[in-house]
């Protein structure tokens, strides 16, 4: 039997890597990319050496695809590896029963981020409507959310908690974004309007705007008949709650011509301005419609 020289072993090895590698990697139709079998990660093969990928199996995964570890489970091979008494194979069933590192923190997870998972979730529930328990039960979308690196909690209780919290920081930092320009000295006025919603509950949503932009302070429920004494209690209500006085701070409000809120205003001390929109919308709607009803009734007589 003849001996194989060193760089013939080290050239057999370095084949049997390579093989080894393909159990774990699946090649892409990009040049010199190979997906992850185990987490589909996608990494490059620079110069069409495999060192990355079996630093990553090594780093990430505790494989050890080198010729000397070569009876190390498999992707497709069974789910428990075979029993032995080598010390090799018993640190590697310690290896993958580890549980992973967790990552060093950098500067930019002190920064808040434009799209939060909190901020997300709380967008999602009130803009669009979603159902606290979609978040739990959707498999789609708790893989969209892990794949931008957020792990969702499995109980709508702790997704009803998550967007109270994050309403409460909102409204923290607009009291603060009200007392800096309340500083400065910029006055406010308002505008608000009754809504129904399909449910038949009755809401009254109320906006905040000055020279340079608008807040809205979100809906007030409304229970039982609203008379204009008790909206305008409401509001205030909700504006002490923001760090704003309806007498001092508010110079004018602007609504639609109902009669209720006429009257709202002609009890408030500010100035009071019918919406412009409302106007027009009214007297299209008399030209358009109303002379065409009077015409059909007198060719009718």
């Amino acid at each position: 039997m003849s001996l194989l020289k060193p760089s013939q072993n080290k050239k057999n090895s370095v084949e049997d890597d390579e093989k080894n590698v393909w159990h774990y990697f699946k090649k892409m139709d990009k040049d010199n990319c190979a997906k992850c079998s185990l987490c589909s990660k996608t990494l490059k093969i620079s110069k069409g050496s495999y060192k990355g990928l079996k630093i990553h199996l090594r780093t990430k995964h505790c494989i050890d695809i080198s010729s000397e570890n070569s009876q190390l489970k498999r992707p497709n091979s069974d789910l428990f590896p075979k029993a032995s008494t080598s010390k090799t194979d018993a640190v590697d069933i310690i290896c993958e029963e580890e549980t992973p590192k967790k990552k060093s923190k950098t500067i930019d997870s002190y920064f808040k981020k434009e799209n939060s998972m909190e901020k997300m979730v709380s967008r999602m529930v009130c803009k669009d409507g979603v159902a606290l328990s979609l978040f739990c039960s959707s498999s789609d979308l708790r893989y969209l959310f892990s794949k931008s690196g957020f792990q969702l909690p499995n109980s709508p209780n702790t997704i009803r908690s998550i967007v109270t919290n994050f309403a409460n920081t909102v409204k923290a930092d607009l009291i603060i974004e009200f007392e800096y320009l309340k500083k400065k000295v910029k006055i406010f006025s308002l505008s608000f309007d009754e809504w129904t919603s399909q449910k038949n509950h009755r809401y009254l949503n109320l906006n905040v705007h000055h020279k340079e932009k608008h807040f809205n302070l979100s809906l007030i429920r409304i229970h039982g008949s609203c008379t204009a004494e008790h909206t305008i209690s409401l509001i205030k209500t909700r504006l002490e709650s923001f760090g704003l006085d309806s007498d001092t701070d508010i110079i004018v409000v602007t609504t639609d011509g109902a009669s209720v809120m006429i009257k709202v205003c002609k009890l408030m001390s500010c100035y009071h301005q019918l919406c412009f929109a409302h106007g027009l919308q009214l007297a299209m709607v008399d030209i358009l419609y109303k002379k065409n009803i009077e015409k059909k009734r007198n060719t009718k007589k």
